[in-house]
């Protein structure tokens, strides 16, 4: 490690330690995921915050197939699915001494949350969807416990590299993505949080620490250990000697994989018949919406009895060619509404 390396670790330590005292949550939606544990590890050196994990229920008939395709994608054992966050949440809450409340649900549990997460976000993509699932029933959970404060770890992939298809860019397309990223990234948890009645702080959006992350050298973001790229490297090595090692090397596990939310997927579309969605793409397409997977098909349809149908016709220029919607804000590719993306190259999607 070079002194450089040392004085910028120090200062997101700083940083990181400041915010989160100020914050003065008495809660954090942990996961066991890099980002959350960092945040329950600066809380617990002042407090202790309860931590409140949801994942769905081991006994939780999945899809097989959707099991080995993530168990490939993570590097990981199948049986680990659905939820691989619940032993490592567990893990981090037993190691910093905090009350760990963990929220097991079932699919169809999850899936009764889509109508309040679809109020809270307006949005019927899919992504967004499951990963609200997850966060609206730890929200919930937390306000029936009489928490009011809860932390979240928000803004640490998209401003410490956190995404693999970042870890391959050159420390010029990194830097002017990192700066991209600082004007674009939007969250849907305070939305939920104020659906919900309740106080949400995500210190990693913070301007100081977006700040910092732009004038770092791109060495602090990118490392390599037992062979295998991981991004984030200096929040790594902020809590080498604060956490476990299995957590601090934990291999990035999006919300949907970690939870088990993304199970939803496969469970909706074995409930609608490929004759009734093909019907549905046809009646929603002559109002030029255009309907990529039958998950979305469920989620359009709680949309549309909340908000009224979307439409590309009569759009204002610069919509979403997917769903006419407002693209916000206007220099991002991607459509919060529907989940479109890529609009320079529409085959793509």
């Amino acid at each position: 490690m070079t002194v450089l390396d040392a004085i910028h670790i120090d200062r997101l330590t700083e940083i990181l330690r400041a915010h989160v005292a100020r914050a003065g949550a008495d809660s954090i939606l942990l996961s066991g995921g890099l980002d959350t544990s960092v945040l329950a590890a600066f809380a617990a050196e002042r407090s202790r915050p309860v931590a409140v994990t949801v994942c769905v229920r081991p006994d939780e008939a999945i899809d097989d197939t959707h099991r080995r395709v993530l168990a490939g994608k993570l590097g990981c054992s199948a049986s680990v699915f659905p939820s691989p966050d619940a032993a490592y949440a567990r893990q981090c809450a037993d190691a910093l001494g905090l009350t760990h409340e963990m929220v097991w649900v079932s699919l169809d549990e999850l899936l009764a949350s889509a109508p309040g997460t679809i109020k809270a976000i307006r949005s019927f993509d899919p992504m967004q969807v499951r990963n609200g699932l997850t966060i609206y029933c730890g929200l919930m959970r937390a306000k029936a416990l009489g928490l009011t404060r809860v932390l979240t770890g928000d803004g640490a992939d998209e401003m410490y590299a956190g995404y693999s298809h970042m870890w391959t860019m050159t420390p010029e397309t990194l830097a002017a993505y990192l700066r991209h990223m600082a004007t674009i990234m939007r969250f849907t948890t305070p939305d939920l949080a104020a659906s919900v009645g309740i106080d949400t702080v995500s210190p990693f959006t913070d301007v100081e620490l977006t700040d910092l992350a732009l004038q770092l050298p791109h060495e602090a973001f990118i490392g390599t250990r037992d062979g295998r790229v991981m991004g984030k490297w200096i929040v790594r090595e902020v809590v080498r000697n604060r956490l476990p090692a299995a957590l601090v090397w934990r291999v990035k596990t999006p919300i949907e994989y970690g939870s088990g939310s993304t199970f939803t997927g496969p469970l909706l579309a074995s409930r609608i018949s490929d004759s009734e969605f093909a019907e549905a793409q046809a009646h929603y397409g002559a109002s030029g919406l255009r309907l990529r997977e039958k998950e979305q098909l469920h989620y359009y349809r709680i949309f549309e009895t909340l908000f009224g149908p979307v439409s590309t016709i009569g759009a204002p220029p610069g919509g979403c060619p997917y769903c006419g919607s407002a693209i916000v804000p206007a220099n991002r590719n991607y459509c919060g509404t529907c989940g479109a993306w890529g609009f320079q190259h529409p085959a793509q999607l």
